[in-house]
């Protein structure tokens, strides 16, 4: 990086730093800090969303996955549309007309308390994992192009994400990641500009070639539980699509701070319309950048090691000055929306369905206060966790394997609770144990995690040999299947019983 491109991204943190300062300034309850005073306009709405959906993640570990394989990725996206149109259509006037600030509360007011502390700590523990790994993304590229180890980006930038998103709260967050977003879009835009024409042979040639080397396929269509596959993958998308926006507190309180129920509906549209063309323009990207380097005899070594280098060596060695100043403020953009939109939620989560339990005589300056420390926590676990992920090859599908175990049937409690009105406390309390049980089994007998290495039991014939991909798919079918057995019979009247009873009058 040249002293312009550092100057680039120091205006860019400046500028973000500005904001946060400014806006702490609007920032003086407990409401504003989580809700911004339910006053965003429905197309800043849309923009977050698409900050938050589009981390570090889309813009170097979907590029170096597709050099890597292919566009296998895509299939676990591509039931976004149609699940957010459900969400838009019947989910997010619901959630603004049943829940205060946590999405959670609704699963108390269903299935008591018990059922509400599950969701929040599922909840945190995806995001944790889900921040690391974004941490991971953007300190291997901000690294290549800066001479600074990787540890050493992660707590750097960690830090300076902690900070603006303790000061400024929810208004902070979704006014950067409207330029974060557009920051994001044209760092694509300009790859894939510089992969189509810089290879010297003209964009067709090099679309074609990624094209016949099977860059653009999805992989296997021949269904097989054992192995990835389309089918797999599509199954996957839907679980995620539908825990993640219909479930999932980062996404529902997006919907909770717009100033209107048509606002927020407007919003998440315009996000599910712009966030699959964002992922496949970095699958592109991914998918030409090789197609690049094949045509001029192969990629170079440190990226044939370690495919997450993809993007940042390519940044690095075929941009002019200035552009990979803009690269790195859209990488660092890239995480950071996702970052400082995560804390806040996990923030909103824990002092709504716990700290206002543990103490309901609390007034609005200690929660507040208590908010900020939990920032600051999360923070402190997501660098934490980061810094495991180090040499790990395929971060993307670690990234999937893990939303799975995380996802720990929470989607399946809110489904019993919306469309099966005969599920009581006791069916999904019993589903809950049985499926933290077969996440727990599955896991530690399947799972590798980098630090760790091989799975963390080994049980001979007993282990988990199915996908690994697959443990959220079968964890949500399980819970709803249970907690339908398991449902206390006795209080729900059947359709002789009432007849009976009409009989009877």
């Amino acid at each position: 990086m040249s002293e312009l491109d550092t100057g680039i991204v120091v205006v860019y943190l400046l500028a973000v730093g500005s904001i946060g300062i400014y806006v702490a300034r609007l920032t003086r309850t407990s409401t504003d800090y989580f809700l911004a005073g339910r006053s965003i306009p429905g197309w800043v709405v849309g923009f977050s969303l698409i900050g938050t959906i589009a981390g570090s993640g889309t813009i170097i570990g979907h590029p170096g996955e597709v050099f890597r394989s292919n566009m296998w990725g895509l299939a676990t996206l591509v039931m976004l549309l149609p699940v957010m149109g459900f969400v838009a259509r019947y989910v997010i006037v619901f959630y603004r007309r049943t829940v205060g600030m946590s999405v959670y509360g609704y699963l108390e007011q269903r299935f008591g308390y018990f059922a509400r502390l599950y969701g929040t700590l599922s909840f945190a523990l995806n995001r944790i994992l889900d921040v690391s790994i974004t941490f991971y993304f953007l300190a291997v590229a901000i690294s290549s192009l800066s001479g600074w180890t990787i540890p050493e980006v992660i707590c750097v930038v960690g830090s300076l994400t902690v900070v603006y998103t303790l000061v400024g709260g929810i208004t902070a967050v979704v006014w950067t990641d409207v330029a974060q977003s557009l920051l994001l879009i044209g760092a694509g835009l300009l790859c894939l500009g510089v992969a189509l024409f810089g290879a010297g042979v003209g964009p067709g040639a090099v679309v074609g070639h990624a094209f016949d080397t099977g860059k653009f396929s999805w992989g296997s269509w021949s269904f097989s539980p054992r192995s990835d596959n389309v089918w797999t993958f599509l199954m996957l998308s839907k679980v995620w699509a539908l825990q993640r926006y219909a479930t999932d507190q980062h996404m529902v309180q997006r919907y909770l701070i717009a100033r209107s129920d048509r606002e927020a509906v407007r919003g998440a549209w315009m996000a599910a319309c712009v966030s699959f063309p964002v992922w496949f323009l970095f699958a592109t990207v991914g998918a030409c950048v090789w197609a690049f380097y094949d045509l001029q005899g192969g990629a170079p070594a440190e990226v044939l090691a370690d495919p997450s280098a993809l993007m940042p060596v390519f940044i690095g060695t075929e941009l002019s000055t200035g552009a990979i100043g803009l690269i790195v403020a859209a990488v660092l953009a890239a995480a950071m929306s996702s970052l400082d939109s995560d804390m806040n939620s996990i923030a909103t989560a824990v002092v709504d369905d716990c700290y206002n339990r543990l103490r309901p005589e609390a007034d609005d300056r200690a929660r507040l206060r208590v908010g900020r420390w939990v920032v600051c926590a999360s923070g402190a676990l997501s660098v934490g966790a980061a810094l495991q992920w180090v040499g790990v090859q395929s971060a993307v599908g670690l990234m999937t394997e893990l939303f799975s175990v995380a996802a720990a049937g929470v989607l399946g409690l809110f489904l019993v609770g919306m469309l099966m009105p005969s599920v009581d406390r006791r069916g999904a309390g019993v589903a809950i144990g049985v499926t933290v049980v077969f996440t727990a089994w599955s896991t530690a007998t399947a799972v590798t995690i980098p630090a760790l290495g091989n799975p963390l039991l080994d049980l001979g014939s007993y282990n988990y040999d199915l996908n690994t991909k697959l443990i959220g798919v079968i964890g949500t079918l399980l819970f709803v299947a249970v907690a339908w057995t398991a449902r206390d019979r006795s209080a729900v009247p059947s359709v002789l019983t009432i007849r009976s009873q009409e009989k009877a009058a």
